[in-house]
Order: structure tokens, then sequence, then C-alpha cells
């Protein structure tokens, strides 16, 4: 078993999460949120640093902002989804509650969902659970 593929205490692989956003307390509440449902979490500023630590890391799932400075969500993803590599590795767009025009883009850019800001811990969990397998193989 590698080191990734760790088990919790309950059975289940521990999932990697990487939430990408250059607002500092969304970034913290997610990370927050997501530690308190048992994911490993890192967190990355910007889409540069983001795609930096997917290399690195190889999270399970990726949250991503659209807008972000240097590399926005957009451009992450697609950079994401043309690697072979990381092709399948579901990227979930943070998207405004108010501007759903990103939808377009995001579909294009190849996202696997989107989350509305601002979110909650349950929301962030939902996603996980539905694009992420915890369970033993």
């Amino acid at each position: 078993m590698k080191n990734s593929d760790k088990i919790n205490p309950v059975g289940k692989r521990t999932v990697r999460v990487l939430v990408a956003d250059e607002n500092a307390v969304r970034r913290q509440q997610a990370q927050e949120w997501m530690c308190e449902a048992g994911y490993v979490v890192s967190v990355a500023r910007d889409g540069f640093e983001a795609l930096s630590r997917v290399i690195a890391d190889v999270p399970d799932i990726v949250f991503a902002n659209t807008s972000m400075a240097r590399l926005d969500g957009y451009q992450l993803c697609s950079l994401i989804k043309s690697n072979t590599d990381f092709k399948l590795l579901p990227v979930i767009m943070l998207v405004n509650d108010d501007n759903f025009s990103g939808s377009e883009r995001a579909s294009l850019s190849g996202c696997d969902s989107l989350l509305c800001k601002p979110s909650n811990a349950q929301a962030f969990a939902s996603i996980v659970d539905q694009f992420v397998s915890t369970s033993m193989s």
C-alpha cells in the first residue's frame, strides 16, 4: 500500500483534498471544514501554486476558485484535464452564487462540477462523497 493510501480507523482510505482560492479567509474556512470531515487538506493561493501541488501531492479532488490571479481556476482545470496523468482528477469550480455566466467556460475547461460561494461544510463534503471513493479497494 502506498503511503498516500493510508486507511483511517473506520476502514476508509484517507482522501486528499486541494483547495485553491486567492481569498485567505475562504481557504482557511474550507481547510477547517475539510479537516473536520477527516480529509487531508492542502491549500494554494493561486493556480500556479495549485498546479505544483497537484503534481507533487496528487490529490483526490481539487476545488478551484474561478477568479484567481496569475492562473485562474478555468486555466488550472484545463491544464489538469489536458495532462494524461491527471485527466481523471475531479476538479470542482468555486463560483459566485450570483453569476452563472462562467458555467459554460467551466464546462469547456473540463471541470466536473460547480460549487457556489459562499458555501458550507456540508456542501464540500457532499461533493467529495460524490466524486471520490473512500472505501477500501
